[in-house]
């Protein structure tokens, strides 16, 4: 018997997600359903009090859960949806691909556009409150994303966007860094990310995510606090936040995480760490 406590992490592996399945004696898709009220417990709804579940069955054949986040005294747009957020918990542990997505609630217009970023959009099967899954093709017809602007791959392809800095950055530096440049920016090259700095010295690290239509774009902190949030870990135990991005970015990203910190109330000035690209790369 698989322990009830498996998703503390707010994911498990491929092993463990198979013989939860096996032990449930469901379909995929009422397995991944029976999951959602799981997922929903991760929520941070302290504005509306509406918990959104999103669960997710990665192509390695681990399975990861996602909640809606909202951050009270910040603009709603700095809100993170279930449906994102179980996409970067994916994201952060690797995947590259998804096959199947659950969710307590039809995705909104928002969400689905940030879905469709993803370089197999067209192959996730979405469970909803039906007996056969819709695609996403079903939720968002004639849609626009990634091929209109000539950008091949998508969302969760590795990446891999060169680049360096000066020195040698200590281990909290170096996993923001490698965030960088896992970072998902296509259109505008702005390559960053973050990482938190837990009390007990864990590093929480978070890449840029970019979409066609730059917003629904994640910054490093969210991502970053996405993958804190649904480990299930406190926020008021991050103690350090460093951020690498680019000198000559078009966006601002230590804007949006001094926002991101501030409506977090911890007080904490952020270090940035200005890296360039290797010539010829990027």
């Amino acid at each position: 018997m698989v322990s009830a406590d498996a998703f503390d992490a707010g994911w498990v592996d491929a092993a463990t997600a198979r013989a939860l399945a096996k032990e449930s004696k469901l379909s995929e898709g009422l397995f991944l359903r029976s999951l959602i009220e799981r997922a929903k417990k991760l929520s941070r709804s302290t504005m509306s009090n509406y918990r959104v579940g999103a669960v997710v069955l990665g192509g390695s054949g681990a399975i990861y859960l996602g909640a809606n986040i909202e951050l009270p005294g910040s603009e709603l747009c700095q809100t993170i949806h279930a449906e994102q957020s179980v996409v970067i918990n994916a994201l952060s542990h690797g995947e590259t691909r998804l096959a199947a997505l659950a969710i307590s609630a039809a995705p909104c217009g928002s969400c689905r556009q940030f879905l469709n970023e993803l370089a197999d959009a067209d192959r996730l099967a979405i469970w909803l409150a039906r007996d056969t899954p819709y695609s996403l093709v079903d939720l968002l017809p004639k849609s626009f994303g990634p091929q209109d602007l000539g950008v091949t791959g998508g969302l969760l392809a590795p990446q891999d966007n060169g680049l360096v800095t000066q020195g040698r950055p200590d281990a909290a530096g170096q996993a923001a860094l490698d965030a960088a440049n896992r970072s998902y920016a296509p259109y505008t090259k702005s390559f960053a990310g973050c990482v938190f700095v837990l009390d007990d010295g864990t590093l929480w690290p978070g890449p840029y995510v970019e979409n066609a239509a730059f917003n629904p774009s994640l910054s490093p902190g969210q991502t970053a606090l996405v993958g804190l949030t649904m480990a299930g870990r406190d926020w008021r135990t991050i103690r350090e936040v460093v951020l690498v991005e680019t000198s000559d970015s078009p966006v601002d990203h230590r804007r949006a995480l001094d926002q991101l910190l501030g409506s977090l109330g911890l007080g904490i000035t952020p270090a940035t760490i200005l890296v360039t690209a290797k010539v010829g790369e990027a």
